[in-house]
């Protein structure tokens, strides 16, 4: 009899532990959403991915850090209404609304691991726009500076900021 009752207990907890979990997206690290104070208006939209799979995703309002070996952290992350007006500033300079959708690698050269594909999707004053790169770039073209400038633009940005700073530290490394 108390063998079947620890049976039935297991059983119990593992129902319990699976319904429990929602398979389609993982919980945001370290913050409830009740918690969060309501963020400037995002009146530009970005969506960032970079340095394998660090992620900026002001479109849902989340941040993901890749930390290699522990898999990644994703939280609550929108940007300041000055940090977009700095990012505008950026795009317009860098022209990145007529910049080509896909800036390819040097052709015969290759990294492995590859960090790549880079993807920029931006969306400001009704017009949207993604371009997609592949390292490496060649350094001679001035889409391929500007795309670089645009990135180190935003992750200086996202990386300047209490809530990254946070984070747990990524352990390892891509060889």
């Amino acid at each position: 009899m108390q063998r079947h009752l620890r049976d039935m207990a297991f059983l119990v907890g593992i129902v319990l532990a699976i319904g429990g979990c929602d398979p389609g997206e993982a919980p945001l690290f370290g913050s409830n959403p009740a918690d969060i104070p309501d963020p400037d208006p995002q009146f530009i939209k970005i969506f960032h991915q970079y340095s394998f799979r660090d992620t900026l995703d002001t479109f849902h309002g989340r941040l993901t850090k890749d930390l290699i070996l522990d898999g990644t952290v994703t939280i609550w992350f929108w940007l300041t209404t000055a940090e977009q007006e700095s990012l505008q500033v950026e795009l317009e300079r860098e022209q990145f609304f007529a910049m080509p959708d896909t800036l390819f690698p040097i052709p015969g050269m290759d990294i492995d691991p590859n960090p790549s594909p880079d993807v920029l999707r931006v969306e400001a004053g009704g017009v949207e726009k993604t371009v997609v790169w592949i390292f490496p770039l060649e350094p001679s073209l001035p889409h391929n500076q500007s795309i670089l400038r645009l990135s180190a633009a935003i992750r200086r940005i996202v990386e300047s900021r209490k809530e990254y700073k946070q984070l747990p530290q990524p352990r390892g490394g891509y060889l």
